[in-house]
């Protein structure tokens, strides 16, 4: 089952599974942990990058091991000797990239603007640890379609 997401960031419910296409045009899916540690995934599917981008925005925690991880990728939900699923062995499909940026010198802003400069369709989430004076932020690329690992 696949949790669907609206334009809004609304949760539209469950649905079965979507397989590794989007849900809509602009539409891309990915994969949920809720802690660094990984203990079981979730699959999502959002109609829009707006959407996902309403959920970020949303999305708190007391402290940065409580923030769920998102992973444009989709992911078997074998588990490690450890506990995990999130191990690149259990990839079974790309969905779009992702970009850490701890430099401290660029801000969202800046990143977005230059990203839209080039036509690069993107969504752009700061960090917990960004700060004005040193900014940190997550960038998420989907792609058109996924790709078969």
């Amino acid at each position: 089952m696949d949790t669907i997401y609206d334009r809004n960031g609304v949760n539209q419910g469950t649905s079965p599974s979507l397989g590794e296409e989007s849900s809509a045009g602009r539409g891309f899916i990915g994969s949920l942990f809720r802690s660094q540690y990984a203990s079981n995934v979730e699959k999502l599917a959002f109609t829009s990058p707006e959407a996902f981008a309403r959920i970020i925005r949303v999305t708190t925690a007391a402290n940065k091991d409580a923030l769920p991880w998102f992973k444009l990728a989709r992911f078997s939900g074998d588990i490690t000797e450890k506990g995990c699923c999130r191990a690149d062995a259990f990839i079974t499909a790309l969905t779009g990239a992702e970009g850490d940026y701890d430099g401290g010198e660029i801000t969202v802003l800046d990143a977005a603007l230059w990203l839209q400069a080039e036509g690069v369709e993107a969504i752009i989430g700061e960090t917990a640890s960004s700060s004005p004076a040193a900014p940190r932020w997550r960038v998420w690329l989907p792609l058109s379609t996924p790709v078969e690992s």
